[in-house]
């Protein structure tokens, strides 16, 4: 978007599920000019990790009140037998992980010591209060306040729509801010 102004360079958490090593891993992304880098939070430990042979995490959610939610399959054997070492094989007799089978679950992780936040009321928002939750921390309250914004089609937002989007203090709210201007058929 013509006038837009980014900051040089801002960072973002990224989360990837590990199924086979029995984790989710958190990394911090950098974006720079160019050039995207990834770096492991931390040196010693991973973001969720289990000792549970059928912890197999496959998916990532966060919900509006600030939780994440864990897709966890939670299956004992991850591939084919054929394709399987005989030692692996051994192990899976052994520690029975064959009747490990359609045993799926859903983990909510949150912060220990911190409370979850109110839902936000999209249905009766108004416009300029879902062009201001574009700019909220939670992803999914930005994408559910810029489906709300498309789906209404008011035209009322654009300019508040195009401010947002040449702000460069929050790139990801800029970010949302054009896709919603596009969704509005309003992008010059």
């Amino acid at each position: 978007y013509r006038g837009a102004q980014f900051p040089d360079e801002y960072k973002l958490n990224a989360f990837i599920c590990e199924p086979q090593g029995n984790l989710v891993k958190r990394n911090i992304l950098t974006f720079g000019g160019m050039q995207t880098t990834a770096k492991q939070a931390w040196d010693d430990r991973e973001f969720l990790a289990s000792t549970d042979e059928g912890f197999r995490p496959v998916n990532l959610l966060n919900a509006p009140d600030g939780a994440m939610y864990v897709v966890d399959m939670h299956k004992g054997i991850m591939q084919h037998r054929a394709f399987a070492t005989p030692y692996y094989r051994n192990r899976i007799a052994r520690e029975k992980l064959d009747t490990l089978q359609k045993q799926g679950r859903i983990i909510r992780v949150k912060y220990k010591n911190k409370e979850l936040s109110k839902l936000p009321d999209l249905g009766h928002a108004a416009p300029r209060a879902l062009v201001d939750l574009l700019k909220s921390p939670n992803g999914w309250t930005r994408d559910h306040a810029q489906q709300k914004l498309i789906l209404r089609n008011d035209k009322s937002v654009v300019t508040a729509l195009r401010q947002l989007a040449k702000n460069g203090d929050n790139a990801v709210a800029a970010i949302h801010a054009l896709h919603t201007l596009d969704g509005l058929n309003s992008l010059s």
